[in-house]
């Protein structure tokens, strides 16, 4: 454990010094990805995949795999096949709620064998991703966001940290709680970006559009924005109205609010 520990402090000091760095979102995303399995490898779990989804009605919806360490392949035919609408680490989330916002189990082949014939669908899924290369390990989600949206969708994060072999998903065991430690931290550098590509929103900004929401952000009204920024207000009317655009925000106090989601105002 001490070994392992100084592994999670090295993760740790190396996540920080992101914040010295001056990196894009996408380059930050992919740096932070980088750290977060060094240091799962490091502690020799083989596999992670991570990511975010929804669901709607009880319904898993597609995710947004942030991470995999499985092929392209598979992946294409996970998603391609909706797969994810019968995979038990999804389908968990419906049993959360406030005073159970996260949850941790067992996943892999064996544990599928005890999954009762009322889930038969998400055993052969299940069984499927053993096969691409997740034998056994444990699974790991939690709510991303209490509020739940006008359709009843509901956000939630995933982490299944596995082996290829028994050997393998015994160290996802052994070293479970710093791997959910590392995901909570993963999620606090990154998490903004996550939620922006299950958005659809790509940080499409100009510069003078940062500029007017950071603006508001600090409480700034329109005409004080025109005279901050040395603009007419038309001028400043039509970077609002792109802004709420780029954001599909349908008020100005929306747009902040997304801007805060996605690190654009911090």
């Amino acid at each position: 454990m001490a070994y392992a520990s100084r592994h999670l402090l090295d993760y740790f000091d190396r996540l920080a010094r992101l914040d010295e760095e001056r990196l894009d979102p996408a380059q930050r995303f992919e740096r932070a990805s980088t750290i977060f399995y060094d240091f799962l490898h490091a502690l020799g779990i083989e596999h992670c995949n991570f990511g975010i989804f929804e669901t709607i009605g009880g319904h898993v919806e597609p995710v947004n795999f942030a991470g995999t360490r499985l092929s392209d392949g598979f992946m294409e035919e996970f998603a391609g096949e909706h797969m994810e609408r019968d995979d038990y680490v999804m389908m968990r989330a419906g049993g959360l709620s406030a005073a159970r916002p996260t949850d941790n189990f067992r996943i892999g082949r064996e544990a599928a064998l005890h999954w009762g014939d009322h889930i038969a669908d998400t055993r052969r899924v299940h069984l499927r991703c053993c096969d691409a290369g997740i034998e056994e390990g444990r699974a790991y989600i939690g709510q991303r966001q209490h509020l739940r949206g006008a359709d009843g969708a509901a956000r939630y994060y995933g982490f299944v940290f596995a082996g290829s072999d028994h050997a393998g998903g015994q160290q996802a065991h052994r070293h479970f709680e710093q791997a959910r430690v590392a995901a909570h931290a993963l999620m606090d550098k990154v998490g903004h970006v996550m939620d922006a590509r299950q958005d659809n929103f790509t940080y499409d900004l100009t510069p003078r559009e940062t500029e007017m929401v950071k603006l508001l952000a600090a409480g700034l009204q329109r005409g004080q924005i025109a005279e901050r920024c040395k603009l007419s207000l038309s001028t400043v009317d039509m970077h609002l109205a792109n802004l709420r655009h780029k954001l599909d925000a349908a008020t100005l106090a929306e747009a902040v609010a997304k801007a805060f989601r996605y690190g654009i105002v911090r």
